[in-house]
């Protein structure tokens, strides 16, 4: 394991399954971790929560929160603390419902030789559990020639938060910037390294959600059924696809600034 590494597992309080199956993967990638307490919002008033302001969230996405989003929201700002309090330099962040692919360890570890090789100055954020379409990143470098496995540059960076590397730098802007809650955490990620950049991910993802884990966050029947509907209408679902244009825009153009 590499001596900079801090990983972590977010687990709720009772999910013992969860967590006991996320130290088997770890295990044989021949990884420590530590625990780190999920927060529990479900069944609690979203607007009681810390960090959350329900009519900002409305006026910004055309939706509110649930209680088990807002509790999702605080357990990854948790783990950024945690993160930074250890003195590391790269921090290692796993949902409890994730699974490790074979080709995990390789690309993890030609990762983080780059990494130490100082050949990407200023990244903050790489999502290894979620890519985006070809034509919304650029190619770096591979990590993983036998299974053609890329770092990229995103355009659009991907939603899902079960495998996450942050930097010190990204994690303390995170903290920074993050701790006003205006909507779900991957979405302040998505928006954040739209707009400043250094966010990054892989060609083909390395952690992979459990199918058959199902989720314990959203508990919200509100909520449930605006994603059975297929997600915002109206004036809120063209604002938001104008929204995503502009993303992938801007994140094209500073790729090619900086590749020229």
């Amino acid at each position: 394991m590499h001596a900079q590494l801090h990983v972590q597992v977010i687990n709720l309080e009772g999910s013992r399954d969860r967590l006991a199956a996320a130290s088997a993967h770890l295990e044989a990638a021949g990884l420590e971790f530590e625990r780190c307490p999920a927060f529990d919002g479900r069944g609690k008033a979203p607007r009681e929560l810390p960090g959350y302001y329900p009519p900002l969230d409305t006026l910004w996405n055309g939706t509110r929160l649930s209680g088990g989003e807002v509790g999702c929201y605080l357990s990854h700002l948790d783990a950024a603390r945690r993160f930074l309090e250890s003195g590391k330099s790269y921090g290692l962040v796993f949902e409890d419902d994730m699974h490790l692919t074979p080709a995990f360890p390789a690309v993890l570890e030609a990762l983080l030789s780059e990494l130490d090789a100082g050949r990407l100055p200023g990244w903050r954020l790489i999502n290894l559990g979620a890519t985006v379409k070809p034509n919304f990143r650029r190619s770096k470098w591979p990590l993983a020639t036998e299974d053609g496995i890329e770092l990229c540059d995103c355009f659009d960076f991907p939603l899902f938060m079960h495998g996450l590397l942050w930097s010190r730098e990204g994690a303390e802007r995170f903290l920074r910037r993050g701790s006003l809650i205006l909507g779900t955490v991957d979405n302040w990620t998505r928006t954040d390294c739209a707009i400043h950049g250094h966010g990054y991910c892989l060609s083909v993802p390395i952690v992979l959600q459990q199918s058959t884990a199902g989720s314990i966050i959203e508990t919200q029947p509100e909520r449930i059924a605006l994603w059975q509907q297929g997600g915002k209408s109206g004036w809120w679902k063209f604002r938001s696809t104008w929204r995503s244009r502009w993303r992938r825009y801007w994140g094209m153009r500073r790729s090619r600034q900086r590749a020229s």
